[in-house]
């Protein structure tokens, strides 16, 4: 496996514009490139439960599911970790007091407390968001009964709010010496809809060490490995890449960290940074 290359890619702002289907010429590359001797992995905040069916129906050799906390390889689970309890517990009882809409991640689907539009939104902006984020297998929060938790995922409606809670999290885990807990903060991640989205999860846990993991399993050199993203959640795995990759839509703080720039999701920038490459 000495020229083959591990490909991971980031779903929403990546390969597709986020609420919309993966465009045929980059299907038509991630094929082309999995002929040709390489491999494509699937990089994601998402619940594997939340792929949509345009990226299931592609082939990929696996998936980082969860921002790596849930991984499969060749069809296997090579990794499966939670939240501790106490850790989801605690911050249920912030988002309570603060009033913080929330989506709870577990291996059986997201409970959420978003059934009613709180946000001056339209109705298909509205549920544009509920695909995104909580995906097909969604139920309501109160039938949350302590489940295995992958991630917590808050919606706010302003970067200020947002940042709030994100403050509150650090104190909770300075209080409780939860010394692992990680908050990421994401832009808006449908155009024009004024809502930030932040996620919760185990610092110790993520695309990253995911991708390490890929390594271990193929035997592969983590130089022979490329990562592409475009929001902060893709950090840890553009850093880790032998090459990572910041979509030309990516977040600033993501462009400054990247090795490299390819053209935007609208302008299928996937496709023309695999012929630069010569993946294809």
């Amino acid at each position: 496996m000495s020229n083959t290359k591990l490909i991971f890619l980031d779903i929403d702002g990546t390969l597709n514009v986020s609420g919309k289907n993966i465009s045929q010429p980059v299907i038509k590359a991630l094929l082309q490139a999995q002929k040709n001797g390489h491999k494509i992995f699937i990089s994601t905040g998402r619940l594997k439960s939340s792929i949509s069916e345009s990226v299931k129906s592609i082939p990929f050799n696996g998936g980082i599911f969860s921002a790596g906390r849930h991984l499969i390889v060749d069809g296997k689970i090579i990794v499966d970790e939670y939240m501790s309890p106490q850790i989801v517990q605690q911050i249920q009882k912030l988002f309570r007091a603060l009033k913080i809409k929330q989506s709870i991640e577990t291996p059986y689907g997201a409970y959420v407390d978003w059934y009613s539009n709180k946000w001056s939104v339209s109705y298909d902006e509205w549920q544009q968001l509920t695909k995104i984020i909580g995906g097909p297998k969604r139920y309501n929060i109160e039938e949350y009964q302590n489940n295995p938790t992958y991630k917590i995922v808050f919606i706010a409606d302003s970067k200020e709010c947002a940042d709030r809670v994100a403050d509150s999290i650090q104190k909770i885990a300075i209080t409780n010496n939860f010394t692992n807990l990680s908050t990421v903060i994401f832009g808006r991640m449908i155009k024009d809809l004024p809502l930030i989205i932040g996620e919760i999860s185990d610092s110790t846990i993520n695309k990253g060490t995911a991708l390490i993991e890929i390594c271990k399993y193929y035997n592969v050199s983590i130089q022979n490995t490329i990562a592409f993203g475009d929001s902060m959640n893709d950090a840890s795995i553009i850093k880790q890449a032998g090459l990572g990759i910041a979509m030309a839509n990516s977040e600033l703080e993501l462009l400054k960290i990247a090795d490299k720039i390819c053209d935007s999701v609208e302008n299928d920038g996937i496709v023309d940074a695999f012929k630069q490459l010569n993946l294809i």
